[in-house]
């Protein structure tokens, strides 16, 4: 059989499981079915936009990867279009709430519920309820939710930590200055064909494609000078540069490198998606020390001197 049917197969079982369950681990598992189900589906693009059915067409891969991108914007513009209303809100508490039905709350879920409910409309009799109900239960902590969730929260504190450190930072900014050059030099081979460079790509002669992938990454790399240059002065506002430079890898350049290389450019997708973690995390906790810097300068006991008797 080929792929679109099993991609069809696939997102057939997750609708169903969606429909016929309320429980939010059965959607969260219809979600993954999903998506494989979509990723089976679309991997026959190119026999499907050319004429001659041509399942290695180059620009294939490409293409899905702006498919992943578009969708991704699509949901992040249905969530930030605007603020939920009173009656969103409360409807969204109802469908948590299941989950309550279902089995024991974990804390991050009773605190999702409460704080969605401090956007629905408390007079309301059936909000009154849900409060009530969501005050009596005792959530349980997530390490009792399985193993899934404690291999996520310690490699996510694993994370944490490696960003607290000196080292990794130097070592960080290294590494986002060695992935430009390194695609610099990769593109500089493609054009121009760099002697004693051995890099692999699978297109040569294509100006266009090169020229393109050139601009995007002088376009990042001058965003990680500014980042340079703003780094004695606010880390903060460096970091934001560096994680603006591989956003734009992200979105931009990796469009033409997997032109270039197909799936061989896979590897340089989780590079930048682990840099630009990485960035966010260290932007999260620069801003804590931040907050907790004028909270201390705030609290600090303020000394005035009496220029009279000079107390």
């Amino acid at each position: 059989m080929a792929h679109v049917l099993w991609g069809g197969l696939l997102m057939l079982l997750a609708m169903f499981i969606h429909t016929a369950f309320l429980n939010r681990t059965y959607h969260r598992v219809g979600a993954v079915i999903a998506g494989i189900g979509f990723g089976t589906f679309i991997d026959e693009l190119g026999k499907f936009i050319t004429s001659d059915n041509d399942y290695f067409f180059r620009p294939s891969i490409a293409l899905i990867y702006i498919t992943f991108i578009v969708v991704y914007f699509l949901v992040r513009l249905l969530y930030s279009r605007r603020p939920l209303t009173k009656v969103e809100a409360l409807a969204n508490v109802l469908s948590m709430m299941t989950d309550a039905v279902a089995g024991p709350l974990h804390a991050d879920q009773k605190l999702r519920i409460v704080r969605m409910l401090g956007q629905a409309d408390l007079s309301d009799p059936l909000a009154q309820c849900c409060r009530d109900r969501v005050g009596e239960i005792q959530p349980r902590a997530r390490i009792d939710m399985g193993w899934y969730f404690r291999m996520r929260d310690a490699a996510f504190a694993l994370f944490l930590n490696l960003v607290a450190l000196r080292w990794f930072r130097y070592l960080l900014v290294a590494g986002l200055v060695g992935n430009n050059l390194f695609q610099i030099l990769t593109v500089a081979d493609i054009i121009i064909g760099l002697p004693g460079l051995t890099f692999e790509h699978g297109v040569k002669d294509t100006i266009v494609i090169g020229t393109a992938q050139t601009v995007s990454l002088l376009v990042a790399s001058l965003l990680v000078v500014i980042g340079f240059m703003r780094l004695p002065s606010s880390r903060l506002d460096a970091y934001r540069w560096f994680q603006w430079s591989v956003l734009i890898q992200i979105l931009i350049t990796q469009v033409f490198v997997f032109y270039d290389s197909q799936l061989s450019a896979i590897s340089q997708v989780f590079i930048n998606l682990i840099l630009y973690l990485a960035l966010a995390l260290m932007i999260r906790r620069q801003r804590e020390l931040t907050a907790s810097y004028a909270l201390m300068a705030e609290q600090r006991p303020q000394i005035t001197v009496d220029p009279a008797t000079g107390n």
